[in-house]
């Protein structure tokens, strides 16, 4: 079993052999990090985009990575369905749900989750 340090440990091991823009690193986004009882998912982005904020330093085709609790395996999701796609898909692969991930679904719970979120300001 793994806990949430182990885990945290062990995507930030993934993303460091992950090519980094130059003058850059890679680093995990810890307010973005889901918990499900699968584990966790992680996202990542360039510490330029982190400590910034500026859109010039965003990563594209930065997929999510999940780190199961069970036995600590990493697995990519993708990035050309949102997230919840993703992780829904996974629950479907351990059993945790009992049908496939519906992509019309997974884009309307992220629509919502966007409409949710608290926007950012210059000051964040």
């Amino acid at each position: 079993m793994v806990d949430r340090e182990q885990a945290t440990a062990i995507a930030r091991s993934f993303v460091a052999r992950i090519p980094a823009p130059e003058d850059d690193e890679l680093v995990l986004r810890d307010d973005a990090t889901v918990e499900r009882a699968f584990g966790w998912v992680f996202v990542y982005t360039s510490k330029k985009h982190l400590d910034t904020g500026d859109d010039r330093y965003a990563l594209f085709g930065n997929a999510p990575v999940i780190v199961d609790r069970q036995d600590g395996s990493v697995h990519e999701t993708g990035t050309a369905r949102p997230l919840a796609y993703y992780i829904q898909e996974y629950e479907y692969k351990k059993g945790l749900r009992p049908d496939p991930p519906d992509p019309a679904l997974s884009w309307a719970q992220s629509a919502v989750a966007e409409a949710a979120r608290p926007e950012r300001t210059d000051d964040d």
